[in-house]
């Protein structure tokens, strides 16, 4: 059985490039980010470098909580 790794903020900066560090080992990927443009975009690039099931979802409670 594969490790599965939760990771918010994975749209940009560090976490992207840790969820596509990740990725090339072919981890389970759980995904969040309040960018779904650029969380989008994450997942393809970790899907073309071996990660076979990505989840992602996003981030609803951080838009709450900025209200």
């Amino acid at each position: 059985m594969k490790p599965i790794l939760h990771h918010a903020g994975a749209a940009s900066g560090l976490g992207d490039q840790a969820a596509k560090a990740f990725a090339k080992y072919g981890v389970h990927l759980s995904l969040v980010d309040r960018d779904e443009e650029n969380l989008a975009k994450t997942v393809t690039e970790c899907e073309s470098v071996g990660s076979e099931k990505i989840g992602r979802s996003i981030s609803e409670a951080i838009e709450k909580a900025k209200a």
